[in-house]
């Protein structure tokens, strides 16, 4: 391959990642699980499998529009498939179920839906879900929610693998690793994968009183997952990261791995989504996708998209 093919597969790339894996982040209280849960309004997704590390499947359940209606129709409702982890420091299923799960990717594989253990064959009383090799491909969405239990939890199973250890490091580093697999993995994945995350801030002390006492902050944020470190580089492993907070009583959206000091910078793709307030996750991906496709004119139409206007 020479650099000019080079270059038109990268654009290939890149818009066919817009939008096929997307990490969502932000505070508290701003919606990320009931936005990433639109993913299931578009026509397109037959079947979402929410994978529920912290608790959030009611926000979805209960959630209403600004009319006080229900947010979600019963049709896009029974599309998501709860499954719910069951995470513990000395049972770390947020990263063995999530790990499982993409390494077996075309393989049907059971799951318990109220601790996230595999199981050999389906339970006879209901109480297990089936990935069948079908759901690997683009009308299938899965939700992981948090990434930030899966850090922590990857953290745990290396202190299981090396408790031994006694230099902390040595299990950040096994981690790390653990964590590149399934994020590797997730690049890769034919079937659309949203993540959600919380907010990592990076306190930074730009001057101090005589007295020692801070004068003067600023303030990073970025995707929490695992280590500071690991939060200021894990958006690369994503092809569309947004950053979601509320403005004037709406939510705003910025496509964007770091949030520095209230300056919307370092954007992932390139694209303006800000003025974009309070539209689905599939909306948003698809201008998203269609801002790539204006800047670069000559990439190859991509027939593997959520995103394209039929």
């Amino acid at each position: 391959m020479n650099l000019s093919e080079l270059k038109q597969a990268i654009k290939d790339e890149r818009i066919a990642q817009a939008g096929r894996s997307t990490l969502i982040w932000g505070l508290p209280r701003v919606g990320k699980t009931r936005w990433a849960a639109t993913i299931a309004k578009a026509p397109q997704i037959k079947q979402v499998f929410l994978f529920d590390y912290e608790n959030g499947a009611e926000t979805i359940i209960h959630a209403k529009d600004k009319s006080g209606a229900p947010y979600f129709t019963e049709e896009e409702l029974a599309k998501i498939q709860l499954i719910r982890v069951m995470d513990l420091p000395e049972k770390p299923r947020a990263y063995q179920t999530t790990e499982l799960v993409f390494r077996r990717l075309g393989v049907a594989t059971h799951i318990d839906t109220a601790t996230g253990d595999f199981l050999k064959t389906p339970a006879s009383d209901g109480s297990s879900i089936t990935i069948l090799p079908s759901h690997w491909g683009p009308e299938t969405a899965f939700i992981l929610d948090t990434i930030g239990q899966i850090g922590t939890s990857a953290y745990n199973e290396a202190v299981m693998e090396a408790p031994e250890a006694k230099d902390p490091r040595r299990w950040y580093g096994r981690a790390t690793n653990n964590l590149n697999n399934i994020f590797t993995m997730i690049q890769a994945c034919p079937a659309y994968v949203i993540a959600c995350t919380h907010v990592l801030d990076n306190e930074i002390v730009l001057s101090r009183d005589k007295s020692g006492n801070p004068l003067s902050v600023k303030h990073d944020y970025y995707p929490l997952c695992l280590s500071k470190n690991y939060s200021m580089n894990v958006g690369k492993f994503f092809g569309s990261i947004i950053y979601r907070w509320i403005e004037l009583n709406k939510f705003a959206h910025l496509s964007s791995p770091t949030k520095k000091s209230g300056i919307q910078a370092g954007t992932r793709t390139d694209v303006d989504i800000s003025a974009d307030l309070d539209v689905t996750l599939p909306e948003v991906l698809k201008l998203m996708q269609k801002q790539i496709e204006v800047a670069e004119a000559k990439a190859k139409p991509t027939s593997n998209s959520l995103l394209r206007s039929k």
